[in-house]
């Protein structure tokens, strides 16, 4: 897989789960469906059911999140 292709697939994944507009669509798009997503105040989720649960919460609780990218190593996330 080329870095451009990479790169596509992590832009796609943080701007979906972490930018202005949640789409969990995503979660089952491209996570495998073995994926661990863990974080030391949530704790570990395996799945793609449990992942999507835990950020559905996430994002209901706090439907204002969002973070972005800045530096030029990331700008050709998209």
């Amino acid at each position: 897989m080329k870095t451009e292709d990479n790169k596509a697939i992590i832009g796609k994944w943080f701007n979906a789960i972490w930018g202005e507009k949640y789409n969990p669509a995503v979660i089952h798009e491209l996570a495998k469906s073995d994926m661990i997503m863990q974080y030391p105040i949530h704790g570990r989720h395996e799945g793609r059911g449990e992942i999507k649960g835990m950020l559905d919460r996430l994002r209901e609780a706090f439907p204002d999140l969002k973070f972005w990218v800045v530096g030029d190593s990331c700008r050709n996330i998209t």
